[in-house]
């Protein structure tokens, strides 16, 4: 059974972060990055965390300071853009996203499911998000949950997933390529 769901209103929509639909929308590539995707997502988010730390937004409830991984959760719960994508847990909340765009009634919607990891080795995100990513070692993406929950994503029974990022014309999370996808 999948680890996960994704629901998006249009099958055609390439599967980005909102960083990278950010960062293509405001410099107007959309083919290869000069400085590779994710060295320019990397900038941006370091840029994204600073700003919000020296606007005091970098503690938790309890007054510890948040890892980057947890400020980048947060700001993404309140509309910042970040290279973590909402997932869920219940297909049928995925279902929901995939259908509940009027303005896309005609046209086909989308369901991503992420297969379970084989790995049981345990990703470090106390050690930070760019070394989390960075210790994936052939594994495609990181499955976060949040230790402070929000209303929304409690109800949602939501999770972030994130990945290195690559700049593909289906997307940009470190998916294989369909044609290097093995047969089920």
């Amino acid at each position: 059974a999948p680890r996960g769901w994704r629901g998006q209103s249009l099958v055609s929509w390439p599967l980005h972060p909102t960083a990278v639909r950010r960062i293509k929308k405001n410099g107007g590539s959309k083919h290869p990055f000069q400085n590779g995707l994710e060295q320019q997502v990397r900038k941006y988010e370091k840029e994204l965390i600073t700003r919000a730390r020296n606007q005091g937004h970098g503690t938790n409830q309890t007054g510890s300071r948040k890892t980057d991984l947890e400020l980048l959760a947060t700001l993404q719960h309140f509309g910042a853009a970040t290279r973590l994508f909402d997932f869920t847990r219940n297909a049928m909340t995925a279902l929901w996203f995939a259908c509940k765009n009027e303005e896309y009634h005609d046209r086909h919607g989308l369901v991503v499911g992420l297969q379970r990891a084989t790995s049981s080795e345990k990703i470090d995100f106390g050690s930070g998000i760019y070394d989390a990513l960075d210790s994936l070692r052939g594994r495609l993406y990181c499955v976060y949950e949040p230790t402070e929950k929000y209303d929304r994503m409690t109800a949602q029974q939501g999770i972030l997933v994130f990945s290195r990022l690559v700049d593909r014309e289906y997307g940009s999370v470190d998916f294989p390529p369909k044609d290097d996808v093995d047969p089920p």
